[in-house]
């Protein structure tokens, strides 16, 4: 996927991420997000990553390991420019691509060895994802909530307080195994 990440990343120590539910039975120790801003042709998106490490920006930047990584793609399909609202999951199953602004849910876990652990059917089904603020740019930011399900009927739910994150290699990807 071709991207352009714009703006820079703020510090993150802080819990920036907060996900209940399980996957598989593995509870989400998830505590952290970051938000990537990416333009393909015609099709502006927002990457949202949350994970369980310490700074999302930095993790992805320099590909560190990351055992937990629930990605929200935010996507206006329709080429609208992206804003705060409530957008549905799509249901990536159906093959039915709807028009308007719909989010892409993928869910990713990797062991020590970054090894790929990521259980069957971990990709959304349905559910909504709500951006309460969309600030691009230097010092910007996305927050918002999301109540999901994945394929394999695993129930998520939680919020995100996510900086805008700079350049980094390999944009577009999560902060998980490389």
């Amino acid at each position: 996927m071709l991207a352009v990440l714009l703006a820079a990343c703020g510090g993150s120590d802080l819990n920036r991420a907060s996900v209940s539910g399980k996957v598989e039975g593995t509870t989400l120790n998830m505590r952290n997000s970051a938000a990537f801003v990416v333009r393909t042709t015609g099709t502006p998106s927002i990457d949202v990553v949350l994970s369980n490490v310490g700074d999302g920006c930095e993790a992805t930047a320099a590909n560190l390991k990351s055992k937990q990584v629930l990605e929200l793609g935010v996507t206006s399909l329709g080429g609208a420019l992206l804003d705060a609202g409530t957008f549905g999951v799509y249901d990536q199953q159906s093959g039915n691509i709807p028009q308007g602004t719909v989010v892409f849910a993928d869910y990713h876990s990797t062991n020590e060895t970054c090894a790929d652990t990521t259980p069957p059917n971990t990709l959304g089904a349905s559910g909504k994802v709500t951006l309460d603020r969309v600030t691009l740019g230097a010092g910007g930011e996305v927050s918002g909530t999301f109540d999901l399900f994945l394929e394999n009927g695993d129930h998520l739910k939680g919020s995100f307080d996510a900086p805008v994150c700079g350049d980094g290699p390999d944009a577009g990807h999560d902060g998980g195994c490389h």
